[in-house]
This record gives structure tokens, C-alpha cells and sequence, in this order.
């Protein structure tokens, strides 16, 4: 493969890699975004139905409680929480948190009809006594005349809210997540593709690679048969005088030595121990002559007539 061309396929899988991390994480932020988006919208608006009607649940089990047991400690809680679910109602009907509420069909009345009985309740609750079971079924008439509303208002909210509320920001948040799953899949296509083509030419490089080490021990085999042919010893030596090859020839001629010659010796040392082992008679001490042969990498030619 031509190296500039391998470099750019790099940095475009380095650049489809980075561009699928930016695409899942704008992904996940939108969608982050959006569940948020849903809670705030359910906080704000059937968060604050199902208070309503879970405090009209209360009241009328405050209302049941003081019946059964008449004292100032009922009564003064079933007051308490009169004023509670008095509390909720008005922030439905004008509060911030209760404006998706009244978007729905028909809310804004419902709301209205709960709140206009609120002070006939309050007069019902109030003036309940001890031994008139009429005040009190009277009180439980009117109180129960809030359970539908409340459960309609609540089950609207829970139907339609998330929806009508959710369905224009969905639909603007659409957009961006299909090009957000747009980039993630070619970035993803992308990459597949580049990192599939280094695989290919790694893998063609390690044919080539193995084929030229065939080829390389062949011919280190050739090279081997064809010295050891010679019928002349022959030893060949490295630009530092280190043995590279020498054939079965030269370690006959030079027996004493035979086994000293072996790839990576110094040929200095072949001398010092031919030197040394008496393989040449001379007159010269050890030292001076090896030093003398070494210096031309050679061994001379005169054998010894020793055994």
C-alpha cells in the first residue's frame, strides 16, 4: 500500500471513530434531555392532579375518623386538611404547575365547577356535630361529589398530558436525533470499512513477509550448499572480523581450531588459538605472531608437521 494513502485511511478511521463518540454522546444527551423533559412536564402537571385528589382521599378519611371518634383532635385534622385540599385546587386553576392541566378539553370547567363548592364544603365541615348524623352524611354527600371529578381529572392528565404536551417537542427533537442515529451508523459503516481494508493489506503484508523468509532461507540454503562445494576452505568474515559462514573445508585444513570456528567468533581469536595450539611452526612468540596473522584476517597457509 502506498504510505500518504495508508495515512489518510488512518486519519479517516480516527476521524469516523471521534465522529461516533460526538454522535452518541449528542444521542444520549438528547435523550437525557428529554426524559427530564417528561418528569418536569409530569411534576408540573399530573404531579399536582394526583395531589389533589390524594388530599380529597385524606379529608375524607379525617372526616370518617372524627365520625367515629368525636373529639378535638379529630376535628381540629380533618380542618387541617380541608385546608390542604383547598390549597390544591386554586394552583391547578392558576398556578404555573397546573397549566397543562387546564390545556386539556373541558379542564378549565371541571376546575372551576370543584372550586365554586369548595365554600358550601367548608360550611358542611365546619358546622358537623358530635350527635347529628345528618351533618355528617350531609358533609360526606358534598365531599363525595369531588371523587369523579378528581379521578377524571387525574386519568385525563395521565392520557393526554404527556402527549399533547410532548408531541411538539418530540417532533422538534426528532430531527436531530435521526441525523444524531444518521451519523452513528456512517461514522459506524465507516470505520467497519477502514479498519476491514487495514485488516486485508495486514494480512497481505504477512504473506509477502512470509513468502520473502521462504525465499530468504532458500536462498541461505543455496548459498550453503554451493560453499560447502568449494573444494578450497573458505571462511567469511563481517566488517567488525566476526565469522559469518565457513565451510567443513576450512575447519579440515585447520583441525586444531575446528570447533572454535562457529558464526560470531572473532576471527582475532581463531589466529591467538591457532597461535596457541602449535598449528604453525614459527619462531615468532604467540603473541607477535597472532597479532602479525590477524591483521590480514587470515591464517597462514603452512601447516604444521605436528600430530
Amino acid at each position: 500500500m502506498i504510505p500518504g494513502l495508508r495515512a489518510r485511511e488512518r486519519y479517516l478511521a480516527a476521524a469516523a471513530f471521534a465522529a461516533l463518540l460526538i454522535a452518541c454522546a449528542f444521542l444520549l444527551f438528547r435523550l437525557y434531555d428529554e426524559r427530564q423533559e417528561v418528569l418536569a412536564d409530569f411534576r408540573r402537571g399530573t404531579w399536582i392532579a394526583v395531589q389533589a385528589q390524594n388530599e380529597h382521599l385524606r379529608l375524607a378519611e379525617a372526616l370518617a375518623r372524627y365520625e367515629a371518634e368525636p373529639s378535638a383532635e379529630n376535628r381540629r385534622e380533618m380542618l387541617q386538611r380541608l385546608d390542604i385540599f383547598w390549597s390544591r385546587l386554586p394552583i391547578i386553576a392558576e398556578g404555573r404547575e397546573g397549566e397543562s392541566v387546564r390545556r386539556l378539553p373541558g379542564m378549565p370547567e371541571l376546575i372551576a365547577q370543584m372550586i365554586g363548592r369548595l365554600p358550601a364544603l367548608e360550611t358542611v365541615l365546619t358546622g358537623v356535630e358530635q350527635n347529628d348524623a345528618g351533618s355528617f352524611i350531609a358533609a360526606r354527600t358534598l365531599l363525595e361529589s369531588y371523587r369523579a371529578p378528581l379521578n377524571t381529572m387525574v386519568i385525563e392528565a395521565l392520557h393526554n398530558e404527556g402527549y399533547a404536551q410532548s408531541r411538539d417537542r418530540i417532533e422538534q427533537q426528532y430531527t436531530w436525533l435521526m441525523v444524531a442515529l444518521v451519523a452513528m451508523l456512517g461514522s459506524g459503516a465507516v470505520l467497519v470499512l477502514v479498519l476491514r481494508r487495514e485488516a486485508q493489506s495486514a494480512q497481505a503484508n504477512y504473506e509477502k513477509a512470509r513468502l520473502a523468509e521462504a525465499e530468504a532461507s532458500d536462498v541461505k540454503e543455496r548459498l550453503i550448499d554451493a560453499i560447502e562445494s568449494i573444494s578450497e576452505g573458505f571462511i567469511l568474515l563481517d566488517d567488525a572480523g566476526r565469522v559469518l559462514i565457513a565451510n567443513n573445508r576450512y575447519r579440515e585444513l585447520y583441525p586444531t581450531i575446528a570447533d572454535l570456528v562457529e558464526p560470531g567468533v572473532a576471527f582475532s581469536d581463531l589466529v591467538w588459538a591457532s597461535a596457541a595450539l602449535g598449528q604453525y611452526e614459527t619462531e615468532l612468540p604467540v603473541e607477535r605472531w597472532s597479532m602479525t596473522a590477524s591483521s590480514g584476517w587470515r591464517i597462514p597457509a603452512a601447516p604444521s608437521n605436528r600430530p
